[in-house]
């Protein structure tokens, strides 16, 4: 016999339940009027602890699933997803990656999701079939600063404001200088456009060749942070910037030579003098 519905938790003999309606929110992308699973205690204590996990699980599921349907492939979506993974204790690898891999693998990730609801978003997560997420090339210097967060916490606000300030530069003159675009679009002409627009700035004195390669460093460690993001195996990763640098300017400035000091044994001869 069950006994009342007190947080979701309701006992069924001796049993522990989760009875919880899916909230109106989440309607649109779950199925189910009403979520109905045995917790597997029959202590009351437990029973709502894992009601309280349960319920947190499924609404990041939630989350996951509406994100992708609101946004398709967008970066938070993919983010979501990863994060609902973690919660089943796997890591993500892409579909290419776990088919040129051990069969194994791919087996022990089927049967660890075979519980899964089949609409969840843990699903394709596991199995490696997220769609890369479509990132703009203006988007990235944000991205740069949510995943680099923990290293630059400790910077004082002016050392946050210029390392800030670095990848927002690169972003803001690659748009002016191509067009704004998805990171995974980014062409080797785009790549020699952005960076023969450097060089004809050291070229022209404008610039110092120190400021111009990191121009092109900016840019290409935003490249390789959204390759890192989507897990862009090393073995198919390509980033355009690589292979094209600045050529290093040479000093103009005429070199003055040093007279040298007589030694010992011409003591009677007289010093040089240094050419003024």
């Amino acid at each position: 016999m069950a006994s009342g519905c007190v947080d979701g938790v309701e006992q069924r003999g001796k049993v522990y339940y989760l009875r919880w309606r899916v909230p109106r929110e989440f309607q649109s992308v779950e199925t189910r009027a009403e979520v109905n699973r045995s917790l597997r205690t029959r202590c009351p204590v437990e029973a709502r602890a894992r009601a309280t996990l349960a319920k947190t699980a499924l609404k990041k599921d939630w989350e996951a699933r509406l994100l992708l349907e609101s946004q398709g492939p967008s970066v938070d979506a993919f983010q979501a997803s990863i994060a609902v993974l973690k919660d089943w204790g796997i890591s993500y690898v892409s579909m290419t990656e776990l088919l040129g891999g051990p069969i194994e693998e791919l087996v022990k990730r089927v049967a660890a999701i075979e519980s899964a609801d089949p609409t969840s978003a843990v699903v394709p997560a596991a199995l490696g079939a997220l769609d890369s997420p479509v990132v703009m090339i203006s988007d990235m210097p944000r991205i740069m600063e949510e995943r680099n967060a923990r290293s630059i916490a400790a910077k004082t606000p002016d050392q946050l404001r210029q390392w800030r300030n670095k990848y927002i530069h690169a972003a803001q003159s690659f748009v002016s200088l191509v067009c704004d675009k998805g990171v995974h679009e980014i062409t080797e002409q785009d790549a020699s456009t952005y960076s023969r627009y450097w060089s004809k700035r050291v070229e022209s004195g404008e610039i110092t060749d120190n400021h111009a390669v990191k121009r092109l460093r900016f840019l290409r460690q935003m490249i390789d942070e959204y390759h890192d993001l989507v897990g862009t195996l090393p073995s198919v990763r390509v980033n355009p910037m690589n292979g094209f640098a600045v050529k290093r300017e040479k000093s103009l400035r005429p070199r003055t030579k040093v007279a040298r000091r007589p030694s010992p044994s011409a003591g009677s001869q007289s010093s040089s003098a240094a050419p003024s």
